[in-house]
């Protein structure tokens, strides 16, 4: 009985992790540059966000950014 009730809670943790893994279909990485539209210089520690999604990053000195987000 121990056994099979083991088995059995394992099968549902198992189970529980494998759905988790599903959201990443839905998921995009986005990168990109941003640039100053009349020098087309490099904008550093500019905030990028997603406002429906309240996600964002920060530029790096070389004005790049990468975030990930949903489809």
């Amino acid at each position: 009985m121990k056994k099979t009730f083991l088995f059995l809670i394992l099968v549902i943790v198992a189970n529980l992790h494998s759905k988790a893994q599903f959201g990443f279909d839905n998921m995009v990485e986005l990168t990109g540059v941003v640039m100053s539209a009349d020098s087309l210089r490099y904008l550093p520690y500019v905030t990028v966000s997603i406002p429906s999604s309240r996600s964002g990053t920060t530029t790096t000195e070389k004005g790049v950014f990468t975030m990930i987000a949903e489809k």
